[in-house]
């Protein structure tokens, strides 16, 4: 009865996201569409449209027009930095504010967590320094020094952690974490942290490497985010470092990722951080690895999670 229940739904948001992109786009609306996924903040579906392959958003908030406006702001900044050396944008092709959708071009090539499985360590280390250098081009002149405040990311991470049903292994795992956190985040409190205007959720599933051209393609920009660098960089080396247990159960880890991860994004110019600066993104790690727990706390890939945290906790500097 779920498998029917489940068919029958995306049947029906499928439907749903063809008849608001007839409304908005009469007979010149994208057709052979096909669901990705329906989330309580959007529906996501590709097709094709003039001729390309494409990418329907529609979102399910009561006014979307802010958020594509967000949106359209924010493809205009990067529009001005990219294509750059290789580095390019899913550009947003037209938009309906009153039907809450935009039309995005799909990004060729594959997911780069997928083109980074079959790496030498050196290639390997090339993809990952072609992410930083996205990351890097994308902050525009935006790059400066913010004050960080730690109680708001733990308060956060408190309040959205309360009611989870963790086992008392992850519990206690979860609260010797926050332990650290706040110890750590007490000593870096107001400091002067590098910010920017970064992706806002720059992992490698939102990042497609071609390599018919040797591009690499950013792609699920909302809007512009004006936040620590280290938030954007620590997702990503994070989900590398999901990305690399898959593969080897055992590799070897420091602060919960891989080293030479971390070393080829650090050695990416406008991505640096002063010895002063690092312990920023210590504390953004450990932030980010806890997160991650709690959103697969029950997912087949908790257990390297819980094996990242421990090497977290084991390996600070």
């Amino acid at each position: 009865m779920t498998l029917i229940h489940r068919a029958i739904s995306t049947r029906k948001a499928r439907r749903d996201v063809q008849t608001a992109l007839s409304d908005a786009f009469g007979a010149d609306a994208p057709s052979s569409l096909r669901l990705i996924k329906d989330s309580p903040l959007a529906r996501v579906a590709e097709g094709r449209w003039q001729g390309r392959q494409i990418i329907v958003k529609q979102f399910h908030s009561p006014e979307p027009a802010s958020l594509i406006a967000a949106m359209l702001a924010e493809h205009k900044r990067l529009g001005a930095l990219f294509p750059h050396d290789g580095l390019k944008v899913a550009a947003l092709r037209a938009h309906a504010p009153a039907q809450g959708l935009v039309i995005l071009d799909k990004a060729p090539g594959i997911p780069l967590d997928l083109a980074l499985d079959p790496c030498t360590a050196t290639e390997r280390a090339r993809l990952v320094g072609h992410a930083g250098a996205w990351l890097a081009r994308s902050l525009g002149d935006s790059r400066a020094a913010g004050s960080f405040r730690p109680r708001f990311w733990l308060d956060r991470l408190d309040r959205d952690s309360a009611d989870l049903p963790l086992t008392p292994d992850d519990r206690a795992l979860f609260g010797r974490t926050m332990d650290q956190l706040h110890a750590l985040g007490t000593q870096l409190k107001r400091g002067a942290i590098p910010k920017g205007a970064v992706h806002g959720d720059f992992g490698p599933y939102n990042l497609h490497w071609d390599a018919r051209d040797q591009s690499l393609w950013a792609f699920d920009i909302q809007r512009t985010s004006d936040l620590p660098l280290a938030l954007d960089m620590a997702r990503f080396l994070v989900a590398l470092s999901e990305q690399a247990q898959r593969q080897h159960p055992d590799c070897a880890l420091c602060q919960g990722i891989l080293p030479a991860d971390l070393a080829a994004l650090l050695a990416v110019p406008g991505l640096n951080h002063a010895p002063d600066e690092l312990p920023f993104l210590d504390f953004v790690l450990g932030y980010r690895l806890l997160r991650s727990l709690r959103e697969k706390h029950g997912h087949p890939h908790a257990p390297m999670f819980r094996r990242s945290l421990t090497n977290w906790l084991e390996t600070q500097p």
